[in-house]
């Protein structure tokens, strides 16, 4: 990849290695969107990361992605390998400030409403008193 980028003299893509929390954090906070194309997926922790920040996710309709992403509410999905729907969907988003928005504020809601720490306190409470309920 290095030496493509290289050879094609691409300057706006940097490949950042491992990089320290406070720089991810700073990077995050400047995204607009967050691109997943991939075949294979279970719920990766980019897309949790990512909607933390209020950013959605243009992905593959893949593994337990659809569990998080919602095609049109806080993000968009595409079939695996399907690059003209990817990037009809990119334009599209890049395109329509007040969509960004709504999706940006949605995917921080899912992620505040599902997976926050106060969201699991709130879940692992209602089992345990389920279970104390159940004896």
């Amino acid at each position: 990849v290095k030496q493509l980028i290289k050879e094609e003299n691409i300057m706006n893509v940097t490949l950042g290695g491992w990089i320290e929390k406070e720089k991810q954090q700073s990077i995050l906070k400047a995204s607009l969107l967050h691109l997943l194309p991939s075949y294979h997926e279970g719920l990766p922790m980019s897309i949790l990361e990512s909607m933390s920040y209020g950013i959605p996710n243009l992905t593959s309709n893949v593994g337990g992605i659809p569990q998080v992403v919602r095609d049109g509410e806080n993000g968009m999905m595409v079939d695996p390998g399907n690059i003209d729907e990817m990037f009809e969907k990119l334009v599209f988003f890049l395109e329509n400030d007040k969509l960004r928005k709504s999706y940006s504020e949605n995917a921080y809601q899912m992620i505040q409403e599902h997976f926050s720490i106060e969201a699991y306190f709130i879940k692992w409470n209602q089992l345990y008193k389920a279970l104390l309920e159940a004896n």
